[in-house]
């Protein structure tokens, strides 16, 4: 396949449309008679999901690791980097060549019942998780597919939803993680999603797959479409939809309609060749890759019990009720103790080698266990009464939460509800294991000593579990969502799924943890939030200097120390925030650095951020590009969106690119907001103070409540009429000439 042009000019019109899409369901097509082999792409991102030959309801077994939401709580790129080269050894052993993940929409409501599949509410976390993740698994020589671009973000009608979002919102919330991902880690494909965004299928969206994706970030691989996405073959050629999967009757039907549309739109052949030029580059790399792999489970089995207690998240500890001493007499109550949920549903669902209860990890303990629930909530009281502490295994079912569907509530199932309630009645030392792929409720939460969010760990997720309780590792996951007391709460509360096939993104910038601290409402547990068994003391952050110019960097450091009686981990987060009185939207603060560090105890260790230009940048519809503002910008270090370790503030010096075009609609107000307008709008201003001081001035405190709220929203054609407008009309002039007023 060293000459790929030539083969390319070599194919027949109808062979190149055969190139245009899958096989069967996970192969792409090849040509015998060039010598292009097809290459083989499958589910998922915490374990390989390859179906059985001739059963697709089956699959080969396979190491079933964290959950993206438990690999997000690690807040670490080694976790990430560690678990792609896990997956890659598995990859090669199976011969696939691309593994499609990882998934990195953003939670917009915890109600999507994909959510465990997915990062975070928060796109710089999401992005650069990701990146670490595909670069890990590329340099293994398999390819990763960067998923779902774009917008995807419920189950819900999910194949023909129209996602309303304005272009800020769509470039800093929901484009942002993919941005980072593609220019840090070049994918070898991106997966176009479902969805239509503001009217157009994704597999159709020119701007978003060409303009943006391609000419602005410089990706250069394929993009393969999600499975039966496509709308309109035709269109999505131009514009530059490269690989339909999978292949069988929808993708034959369109291979005869891109036929038809080659004879009346001879312009489609480019668009055609080059998406056959890409995707033969990519079978060639794949190609060259391959390697076979022989695979020690019990070494790959070990790494999903290391990657697990890595991700499991302390949310309470009262009276350090945790760790469990060995000797203690323990209640064992749940049926997730002895059955576990390790998993979410659908595509991401893995055929385990090897799982084990924590009832199977615990038993050689002096524990006793009783199921609990629905109708054996009596004989899990008298256990509870027996034993010295309870250890109580809850969470949602598969039904609850999965590919394919939405979720209804926040809640657990309320018979679970009731045994907390009931245990922590006869009992004073409960701790609570929650199973769950995304946020929940917790009204027992006042009633029990602990709670352990394990997610859905995967298949070591028994033995980490363990070795938490039991103070055999020191938790370190944190939150990478919020936890709200109620789904009234949350941000997309009244835009939630959509109604007609669409849903218009209303709440704008604020998701997640944005939206909380903007309205100023108290979470369970906030984004960033995790429980320790050490203690950790901050140091005085330090600024590298007080102003930054164009073109320059922030260099920040703060020194870290384990101040407690046990080796653990700290998660050191960086967020960054505008003071005072912005010209556009601003987000009360956001994520722009985090890095995860081990201290054993007694040790301090610097750790060092670096804000680059692009760290303090928003996006301007006016101009439909980046820009930074002028101004000065708080600097938190903390270790939650809600607790923070130090502060500093810093000047930065802006683009100043937004133009203002003034007609007489334009308002004071807009031209305070623009470089260009600013002075212009300043002298206006004095000669309306100019004018009322001759009058006799404005009685005192009624000037400002009347500034605020009304001559600075007037237009110049009533603004005039409060002034001398010979003196106004004179200063547009000389600014804007004399026929300002037909701009």
């Amino acid at each position: 396949m060293d000459r790929i042009e030539e083969m390319i000019q070599k194919m027949t019109t109808e062979e190149k449309v055969e190139l245009l899409s899958g096989r069967d369901d996970w192969n792409t097509k090849g040509h015998e008679g060039l010598g292009i082999p097809s290459i083989m792409m499958v589910d998922g991102p915490n374990g390989l999901r390859k179906e059985m030959e001739g059963n697709a309801t089956e699959s080969y077994p396979a190491t079933c690791f964290p959950s993206m939401v438990n690999m997000a709580s690690t807040f670490s790129r080694e976790q990430m980097r560690s678990l792609a080269a896990a997956l890659a050894v598995e990859c090669h052993g199976a011969q696939v060549d691309i593994l499609l993940g990882p998934g990195i929409n953003i939670k917009r409501s915890p109600l999507c019942g994909r959510n465990f599949e997915y990062l975070s509410e928060d796109p710089y976390l999401c992005g650069e998780l990701a990146a670490e993740y595909i670069i890990s698994l590329q340099e293994q020589g398999i390819g990763a597919s960067l998923k779902h671009f774009a917008a995807n973000n419920q189950e819900y009608k999910r194949m023909v939803v129209d996602v309303r979002v304005d272009e800020r919102t769509l470039r800093e919330v929901y484009l942002a993680a993919f941005e980072i991902a593609v220019k840090k880690a070049k994918p070898y494909t991106v997966m176009s999603a479902y969805n239509k965004v503001n009217g157009t299928y994704m597999s159709e969206q020119k701007e978003l797959l060409t303009d943006i994706l391609r000419k602005e970030w410089g990706f250069e691989g394929v993009v393969v479409s999600d499975w039966g996405s496509v709308n309109d073959r035709e269109k999505g050629i131009a514009a530059g939809m490269d690989l339909e999967m999978p292949g069988g009757i929808n993708s034959h039907d369109n291979r005869n309609r891109v036929l038809l549309a080659l004879e009346k739109n001879p312009d489609l052949k480019a668009s055609m060749e080059e998406s056959i030029e890409r995707q033969l580059k990519l079978t060639k790399t794949c190609v060259e890759n391959r390697r076979k792999q022989e695979v020690d489970w019990k070494i790959q089995h070990q790494k999903a019990v290391d990657l697990a207690a890595e991700s499991l998240v302390l949310l309470k500890n009262e009276q350090e009720i945790l760790p469990l001493s060995p000797t203690k007499k323990v209640a064992l109550i749940g049926a997730f103790a002895d059955c576990p949920r390790f998993q979410g549903g659908g595509s991401a669902h893995v055929n385990p080698v090897c799982v084990k209860s924590l009832y199977d990890v615990l038993k050689e303990k002096d524990v006793i266990y009783a199921k609990g629930y629905p109708h054996l909530e009596e004989e899990a009281i008298r256990v509870a009464k027996e034993a010295e502490k309870v250890i109580v295994c809850i969470g949602l079912l598969d039904l609850y939460e999965s590919e394919y569907f939405d979720r209804r509530g926040l809640e657990l199932m309320e018979e679970q509800n009731v045994l907390v309630e009931r245990i922590a009645q006869v009992n004073s030392q409960v701790i609570v294991v929650l199973y769950n792929g995304s946020p929940v409720t917790m009204p027992w939460l006042s009633k029990v000593q602990a709670v352990l969010e394990a997610y859905l760990p995967g298949e070591g997720g028994s033995e980490a579990i363990a070795d938490i309780l039991y103070g055999r590792r020191n938790p370190s996951g944190r939150l990478a969502e919020t936890f709200p007391f109620r789904l009234e709460d949350t941000p997309a509360y009244l835009d939630f799924p959509g109604k007609g096939g669409r849903v218009t993104y209303r709440e704008g910038l604020y998701v997640g943890y944005k939206y909380f601290d903007k309205r100023k409402i108290e979470p369970i547990f906030e984004f960033g939030y995790g429980l320790s068994y050490t203690q950790f003391q901050y140091g005085k952050l330090k600024v590298s200097g007080s102003k930054v110019n164009r073109n320059e960097s922030c260099t920040l450091s703060v020194e870290v120390t384990n101040v407690g009686e046990m080796d653990g981990a700290e998660v050191v987060q960086l967020y960054l925030g505008f003071l005072g009185e912005s010209r556009v939207e601003r987000v009360p603060r956001e994520l722009k650095g985090f890095e995860k560090i081990f201290l054993k105890t007694g040790e301090t260790q610097k750790v060092t951020f670096t804000l680059s230009r692009e760290s303090f940048r928003y996006f301007e519809p006016e101009i439909h590009d980046w820009a930074v503002e002028t101004g000065n910008y708080r600097i938190e270090i903390g270790t939650s969106s809600r607790q923070m370790k130090g502060v500093a503030e810093v000047f930065v010096e802006g683009d100043d690119m937004r133009q203002l075009n003034i007609s007489k609609t334009t308002t004071i107000s807009d031209m305070l907001e623009h470089e260009n307008t600013k002075e212009l709008g300043e002298q206006l201003l004095q000669t309306l103070y100019d004018q009322k001081e001759k009058e006799g001035g404005i009685p005192e405190g009624r000037y400002e409540r009347l500034g605020q709220s009304s001559f600075f929203t007037y237009p110049l054609r009533n603004f005039l009429d409060l002034v001398q407008k010979e003196a106004a009309d004179q200063i547009l002039e000389e600014v804007l000439g004399k026929d300002w007023n037909n701009h």
